[in-house]
């Protein structure tokens, strides 16, 4: 059975939003037939360093050891959004994203500020009866406001508590000083403008490794998306 109880606490139908911002996800893949009685999965990245992407392709996300306490509950941090890891991992030596096949499960849409003491999640586990967090974020990494829908400023960050949810397919190495400077324009400290529609990462692109071990030059179509959605971890899951 599927609960949907987040439906009782939904002030402005903010949370509606979210959940519906999921849901144009997942259908955005013709696999995803009925969202409400068969398994979704849905692709994601995951920013992280060299090092810890060869574990976690060697044995799972369970060789982060630990998961993120994270602004929006305890968990492995993802998103659909690959640019929105990059501030997050401009410091590695060798920045590097793993593309993953993930089955969120019953997601339960998160509208509560990691400021907002009365009710964060910040470092509490997957809400009972749910199996991930969708937090609909701004570009300071924020939960959204009505001004953020507005301007078409709307990414997202996936929690998961299981790391059987998930399923490395790609490793992408990134070239360090053009992460640098992208990462600049998502500063979680200042408001910046809007990241503009050309900016891909396919020019900061090193060497791409599937988990064969095999290499292209070229991404997976179905990874990339440069810009926030219409309707975003933290190193993605191990720092927030």
């Amino acid at each position: 059975f599927k609960r949907d109880n987040w439906r009782q606490n939904d002030p402005h139908n903010l949370r509606q939003y979210t959940y519906e911002h999921f849901v144009d996800i997942v259908k955005k893949f013709s696999w995803n037939k009925d969202i409400e009685s068969t398994v979704q999965i849905i692709p994601v990245v995951h920013g992280t360093s060299k090092q810890k992407a060869r574990a976690i392709c060697e044995v799972g996300f369970a060789a982060l050891q630990s998961v993120d306490l994270g602004y929006f509950g305890k968990g492995i941090y993802f998103t659909s959004v690959a640019p929105y890891t990059l501030p997050y991992i401009a410091a590695n030596k060798h920045p590097t994203i793993i593309m993953a096949w993930a089955i969120p499960g019953n997601v339960y849409p998160v509208i509560e500020s990691h400021k907002d003491t009365s009710c964060s999640l910040l470092g509490q586990p997957i809400k009972a009866g749910y199996n991930s967090h969708y937090v609909c974020t701004n570009k300071q990494g924020h939960v959204i406001t009505d001004k953020d829908i507005r301007i078409n400023e709307v990414y997202n960050e996936l929690v998961i508590e299981q790391e059987s949810q998930i399923c490395p397919v790609y490793v992408i190495h990134l070239n360090r000083n053009s992460v640098i400077k992208e990462a600049m324009l998502w500063t979680r400290e200042v408001e910046q403008p809007t990241v503009k529609s050309n900016i891909t990462l396919n020019t900061n692109i090193d060497t791409i490794e599937s988990i064969d071990g095999s290499y292209q030059n070229t991404l997976p179509s179905i990874v990339i998306q440069s810009k926030p959605s219409k309707d975003k971890s933290h190193d993605m899951a191990e720092s927030q």
